[in-house]
């Protein structure tokens, strides 16, 4: 039960950081 909420909140983290990597770069590309 817990295993799974700290993987789904993981999956959430790198998904979230994956997004955050495409803005900065589209930024960059200004």
């Amino acid at each position: 039960e817990n295993k799974v909420r700290r993987e789904k909140q993981f999956n959430i983290q790198v998904a979230f950081n994956g997004e955050l990597k495409r803005l900065k770069k589209e930024l960059g590309e200004l």
